[in-house]
């Protein structure tokens, strides 16, 4: 009815057929539902959000719970909207850092998980984060083979969750359980191959010869790395991938004493990453901090200092001051301290690195026992031996705990071990730490070169073949370099 003036007009539209399509009112439980999802839409999608969207959160959640408590669907497994209502709620929680209370929110949806394989690979990830957030890291590590059994009792390629078993494989690493971190690697390149995924392969390729450059096996790091640059350049792959790939063939190179290639390779990462990005960049950073290794291995102390504090300037404004890189940069420019013999200054920068690492709760890692390691020869080198056994006392169970009896890095501790007792003049265990540390270096076949001198290397890969024909865990058979 439209009003015009003193007449009211019938207009009949021909339309009333209509209104038996109108859209039903949404129910109080699709609305709380709803408003659930909207506040994890609006949470994943926000850098800065206020804590009374967690409040609102675990408020829809409870008033959903009554209503499905009512229902009586707690407990069916086709309840998927109670099912997603679980998962979001955790979601919210671990936007918020709540980790202990989305871990609550997931064990109550494990007994009701439905079928769907897109809402069980969610979950699973959601339990691999809220895991490793709380440093839970072997249910963590339960959780990615049972991914990967799921994926495989149900056809699923793992190339749909390739960044989730990259990151496993690169976490068995660093638990030094190498053989499993293979396992992961050669299964990733073989299924990317026959799926199509080449660009993927540069990134496993790339965590591969991480992991042979840490266990000291530069050869086969070269080997899995130089296949794959020699047929791409600065434009096919992500740029930094590509800078970080001719840092790991610089380092390699440069600790097989091959500075020729050493600085081409690192010249082509500082080149692609300053055309590529602000000067100012970590990328940048990265590449300033393997020409400082050059730089340090050629025995030029002044440009390498130079090279490790522009670095370090850039992690700092990048990342904060108690970054890691921040750590292994100072860690650094201490190691050229002491080479110069500035043993004061040295020791400086391990205990400022020892006391960033403690703040990070990083007290248990590997690279906090050698930093004990390099605090200990730096208060030898200054004449305090007694403080520097008490640091080795630290260090040692450490070392041999996390990187076995056997290992050449523990054989590294015992030869400083055995300098700072021959300072002390305890001249009987300074035999027993050279001997052990011999007996490790020269009889065990191993796949870490990074102490033997270079004669022994020959001779070992004459007589031996390389790491990588080796072990079980290896994918190519690198052959050695010039």
């Amino acid at each position: 009815m439209l009003d015009f003036g003193s007449e009211d007009i019938m207009i009949d539209t021909g339309l009333d057929f209509l209104e038996e399509y109108e859209p039903k009112p949404m129910s109080h439980i699709d609305s709380v539902f709803m408003s659930l999802s909207w506040i994890v839409e609006y949470v994943s999608g926000s850098e800065n959000f206020e804590a009374e969207y967690k409040d609102m959160a675990e408020s829809n959640f409870n008033e959903l719970k009554q209503v499905y408590d009512s229902a009586g669907l707690l407990t069916d497994n086709d309840s998927l909207s109670f099912a997603y209502s679980l998962l979001n709620v955790a979601f919210v929680e671990m936007a918020f850092e709540d980790y202990k209370a989305a871990l609550v929110y997931l064990d109550k949806l494990e007994p009701i998980l439905p079928h769907d394989a897109t809402f069980r690979i969610k979950y699973m990830q959601c339990r691999i984060a809220v895991y490793e957030n709380l440093g839970e890291y072997s249910a963590m590590m339960r959780i990615y083979e049972q991914m990967r059994e799921y994926f495989e009792q149900n056809g699923i390629s793992i190339v749909d969750a390739y960044g989730y078993f990259l990151k496993a494989a690169n976490m068995y690493a660093s638990f030094n359980d190498y053989g499993k971190a293979f396992e992961y690697y050669n299964e990733l390149l073989d299924v990317c191959k026959t799926e199509g995924y080449p660009l993927f392969d540069y990134l496993t390729i790339h965590s591969m010869a991480t992991i042979y450059c840490r266990i000291g096996d530069y050869v086969s790091a070269i080997g899995c790395v130089l296949p794959y640059l020699e047929n791409t350049d600065c434009g096919y792959i992500e740029i930094g991938l590509y800078v970080d790939l001719c840092n790991v063939l610089g380092n390699a190179y440069l600790q097989l004493g091959n500075f020729e290639k050493s600085a081409l390779y690192l010249n082509m990462a500082q080149e692609c990453a300053r055309a590529s990005y602000v000067e100012e960049s970590p990328e940048t950073a990265n590449t300033l901090h393997a020409l400082g290794n050059l730089y340090k291995q050629l025995g030029n102390y002044v440009v390498a200092l130079d090279v490790y504090e522009d670095a370090l300037r850039i992690y700092q404004a990048h990342y904060g001051e108690n970054n890691q890189n921040c750590v292994d940069e100072i860690i650094s420019i201490g190691n050229v301290y002491y080479a110069m013999g500035n043993y004061d200054k040295a020791l400086a920068s391990y205990e400022k690195s020892l006391s960033i690492m403690t703040a990070n709760n990083a007290q248990d890692s590997g690279d906090y026992a050698l930093l004990l390691v390099n605090v200990a020869t730096s208060y030898n080198a200054i004449g305090d031996s007694k403080k520097a056994l008490a640091y080795f006392d630290k260090a040692m169970p450490m070392i041999e705990r996390i990187y076995g009896s056997d290992h050449t890095i523990y054989a590294e501790g015992l030869n400083y071990w055995g300098d700072v007792l021959f300072s002390a003049g305890d001249f009987l265990k300074v035999a027993e730490c050279y001997s052990e540390a011999l007996s490790i270096n020269r009889t065990k076949i191993v796949s870490d070169f990074s102490l033997l001198t270079a004669s022994e290397r020959e001779i070992y890969w004459k007589n031996s073949g390389t790491a990588c024909q080796k072990t079980k865990w290896s994918l190519v058979v690198p052959t050695m370099p010039n």
